[in-house]
């Protein structure tokens, strides 16, 4: 299984969402803020999260405007940070491809 690994800066462009910090930071991956994980991406949209924001060990978050001095971190600025999350987490983690059909000990009850 190959790993999906993005910029900083890559991710900025694809989701349009305006950069602060280093562009060239790898992300392979989404966390939650708190703890947060080096290499993956988290996401702030409530204050009632904002002490977490300074405690993170994400590589990268995603917040909006008002948010962005307090991140310690590279960010990516949106006015809809769930939304990209949501983005951000299905490229990282694609849904399992469903294969259609029925299993040969199958059976119906009459």
């Amino acid at each position: 299984m190959r790993v999906a690994e993005y910029t900083l800066a890559q991710l900025a462009q694809r989701f349009d969402c305006r950069l602060l910090g280093d562009g060239e930071t790898r992300i392979v991956g989404v966390c939650s803020l708190s703890p947060g994980r080096r290499g993956h991406i988290a996401f702030l949209a409530s204050a009632a999260y904002r002490r977490s924001l300074g405690q993170t060990q994400a590589g990268a978050v995603v917040l909006q405007d008002a948010d962005a001095a307090s991140s310690p971190v590279p960010a990516l600025i949106s006015p809809n940070p769930h939304l990209v999350f949501a983005h951000l987490a299905t490229l990282f983690c694609p849904p399992d491809a469903i294969v259609p059909g029925i299993h040969p000990t199958a059976v119906v009850d009459p």
